[in-house]
């Protein structure tokens, strides 16, 4: 990882850096605006939230909207958010492909003679695609259409695929990673780009899935697959043992089953007969099309191989068995009884108190509701040893921030507003960062506190994705080694799309729980505390915790934000004390314990001190965590609740 100062976008008058869309023109033929095309940046906001989109001129070129210079090595860039575009108003928005936008491919219908082309390719007509997103610049037989990639594929295709008439002029295009499609706003020739009938977000909310024929013509050179096609009586097996954790009732679309087919050839060719049985399950059985089918895969290197069964069947229960594991396993386990727990196991570090505690802390929100300017006023106030939200006092320390969400000029941008002190470091991930070398940064003990913005754009790769468990098994290491080493990671997750309501507008969320977040369940596992940010009605932000480990589910916090100088400070603390006011009561709780000469209960104490019992209750445990008071426990008669008496330690 380099470290960067805070430098602008890099700009470039290179001509060769436009967009791969079509010829460029040097002049707008027809000037006139379509009125119902006006609003297009508003209709950016149904966009999936995992699109990298980039901001282009009049030309369908990657430009810089402040400038108008070429951006240079755009095709490498993160790419902006749908708030970043909507701020800066370009003339025309393209999206990134490939695996930076969730594995976007983009089919491009570039003319007359582009249908006939196609059906030379493929020997079907377009219509056999999935009906997916689709949109037209509105010229004669111009369109294009996206689809989602299929992970098992990503590392196995190039970049593009372009077939050209007998003039040399392009008629039909694929393409894949490196390359961006221009999606919305101005066109050279036409008064814009719109949605066929049928074919916007709101008829299909997400592209389809690409089917697997669709993408043969993007694949590596066969050769570089044949590692991937050896197998053994050993993966034919273990082949068989996961075709039959797969019930053939959920495999009845023809994307499906033949995947399952491909899959099992690639282990063997002689397992016809296997997959013949297992889709004699199915009520659209056809025997004759198994055979044909079988034999057109070995036609082409497939990436889809026995890797793809085990994805597919660890779904359904499957476990990879070995023989040694009970053997290997006792002589590695060291067996203890419990007896009550460590004397300072309730010492916990907070780089932010009441906030995030040394390991992985999620922060959850819809993009656009400024967690990255709160993110940089927490990663200020830790290398400043200043206050953070005004109000809670921080321990200073050296803080790196991993910025994959915000374009360096963007970033810049919003530290100029914000007038920052704060001279932390910062790496500008371009691509997801080696989790290897972000352990390394853990371990080195130059930081107190990782800023990393967001999971999604610093940790998936080609390989690894949020709904992958290799992601799960990523935060686990992270939080391990974070909580290890005393190192507060805090890192920003993107959430999955609202609802629409009745008029097909998406509900703006209130709350925010752990199915929001997008990927897998288990990521809630993986992380010591979770916090949602979201816009209350009144106005103002709602900071609540999800719960998990070190702050209680249910705390809130009442944050108003300053969109002159992006500032946040801390109104209140729903049903609670602020951080300030729990540490001002602890020492209340102590000074009342001192001059006592005997256990008092959590009643008395909250008494004594003039505050709220159940907010006693919360400062004695974290007091009685952190071994600064002792606790007898009285049973009650009968079957109430037990009474506990608190003092200082003997």
């Amino acid at each position: 990882m380099t470290l960067r100062q805070f430098t602008s976008f890099p700009a470039d008058d290179d001509s060769n850096s436009s967009s791969e869309t079509g010829p460029i023109a040097d002049e707008p033929k027809n000037s006139a605006v379509d009125p119902e095309r006006t609003n297009w940046l508003d209709d950016l906001s149904d966009l999936p939230s995992d699109w990298a989109l980039l901001p282009l001129d009049g030309h369908k070129r990657p430009a810089d909207p402040v400038t108008g210079a070429l951006l240079k090595a755009w095709s490498r860039h993160q790419g902006y958010s749908i708030e970043d575009i909507q701020e800066l108003m370009p003339p025309a928005v393209g999206v990134l492909l490939g695996p930076i936008s969730g594995g976007l491919v983009a089919v491009d219908f570039d003319g007359p003679g582009s249908e006939q082309q196609f059906q030379r390719v493929y020997g079907r007509p377009s219509y056999d695609l999935p009906p997916s997103l689709s949109w037209t610049s509105g010229k004669p037989e111009r369109r294009q259409v996206v689809f989602i990639v299929d992970l098992d594929w990503w590392q196995f295709l190039q970049g593009k695929k372009v077939w050209r008439n007998e003039r040399g002029s392009t008629v039909l295009e694929l393409r894949w990673e490196g390359h961006q499609s221009a999606i919305a706003g101005a066109h050279p020739e036409t008064t814009g780009y719109r949605w066929l009938p049928g074919c916007s977000l709101n008829d299909i909310p997400e592209p389809a899935v690409a089917p697997d024929w669709l993408l043969i013509p993007l694949l590596l050179d066969s050769g570089s697959l044949q590692e991937t096609q050896v197998s053994s009586g050993e993966d034919q097996q273990r082949a068989l043992a996961m075709v039959a954790c797969l019930p053939a009732s959920d495999f009845t679309d023809y994307h499906s089953w033949l995947k399952v087919g491909m899959a099992l050839h690639s282990v063997d060719p002689g397992l016809l007969n296997s997959w013949v049985a297992w889709s004699a399950g199915m009520p659209n059985f056809n025997e004759a099309e198994c055979l044909r089918k079988w034999v057109s895969f070995g036609a082409h290197s497939s990436p889809v191989t026995i890797a793809t069964l085990y994805f597919l069947a660890k779904k359904y229960g499957y476990q990879a068995r070995s023989s040694t594991w009970q053997e290997s396993a006792s002589s590695k386990l060291e067996i203890q009884q419990a007896k009550g727990g460590c004397a300072d196991v309730g010492i916990i570090n907070w780089p932010l108190p009441g906030f995030g505690a040394t390991g992985l802390v999620l922060l959850a929100a819809d993009q656009g509701l400024g967690k990255s300017t709160l993110l940089y006023r927490a990663a200020e106030a830790i290398q400043e040893g200043d206050l953070f939200l005004g109000e809670i006092p921080t321990v200073a320390g050296r803080v790196l921030v991993l910025q994959g969400d915000e374009p360096q000029n963007l970033a810049q941008a919003k530290f100029k507003r914000m007038g920052l002190n704060g001279n932390f470091d910062i790496v500008y991930a371009n691509s997801a960062l080696d989790l290897g070398a972000v352990i390394e940064v853990i371990r080195s003990g130059v930081y107190s506190t990782l800023i990393v913005d967001s999971l999604t754009t610093v940790l998936v790769s080609s390989t690894c994705t949020t709904l992958d468990y290799s992601m799960v098994e990523k935060l686990y290491s992270l939080n391990r080694e974070a909580s290890n080493n005393g190192v507060l990671v805090l890192m920003t997750a993107h959430l999955n799309k609202p609802p629409k309501d009745g008029s097909g507008h998406r509900q703006e969320r209130r709350r925010i729980t752990w199915g929001d977040i997008s990927g897998l369940s288990q990521i809630g596992a993986a992380v010591n505390d979770c916090w949602g940010l979201t816009r209350r009605v009144e106005g103002d932000f709602s900071l609540h915790c999800l719960g998990k480990r070190y702050v209680e589910a249910g705390i809130e916090w009442i944050l108003e934000g300053d969109p002159e100088d992006y500032s946040w400070i801390l109104k209140s603390v729903t049903d609670g004390l602020k951080p300030f006011e729990e540490a001002s009561a602890r020492k209340q709780i102590l000074e009342v314990l001192k001059g006592a000469n005997c256990g008092l209960t959590a009643k008395a104490i909250a008494q004594a001190v003039g505050l709220n019992v159940e907010h006693v209750r919360r400062c004695l445990c974290r007091l009685f965590d952190a071994d600064l008071i002792s606790r007898q426990t009285e049973k009650a008669a009968g079957r109430g609740r037990p009474v506990h008496l608190y003092r200082l330690p003997n």
